[in-house]
C-alpha cells in the first residue's frame, strides 16, 4: 500500500496489483507459495482490501491474471459475500 502512495506522491499512478503470481502452482525447482481460495478471499477481504478501502486507494486488485484457463478458482473468489 505504501509504495502505491509513494508513487502516487511522485504523479505515477499505479493502475493494478496482483496477490500472488499461479496461486495453486507447488513446485520443488524453483520458491512458490500456494494460496488456496479461502487464503487469497480471507487476504483480500480482511487485510489488503480493506486497507485499499480504508486510504482510498482506487487500484484494482488481480486475481489469476497469469492464466486464462480454468475458471473455477477466480469463479470461488469472488462468489464470497
Amino acid at each position: 500500500m505504501k509504495f502505491i502512495q509513494a508513487y502516487k506522491a511522485e504523479g505515477i499512478t499505479i493502475h493494478d496489483v496482483t496477490v500472488q503470481n499461479e496461486p495453486t502452482l507447488q513446485r520443488d525447482d524453483y520458491p512458490t507459495m500456494i494460496m488456496n481460495v479461502d487464503v487469497m478471499k480471507t487476504f483480500i477481504r480482511d487485510h489488503l482490501g480493506l486497507r485499499f478501502h480504508e486510504a482510498n486507494i482506487r487500484t484494482k486488485i488481480l486475481v489469476w491474471d497469469f492464466n486464462w484457463s480454468g475458471s473455477t478458482y477466480p469463479e470461488a473468489l469472488v462468489s464470497d459475500r
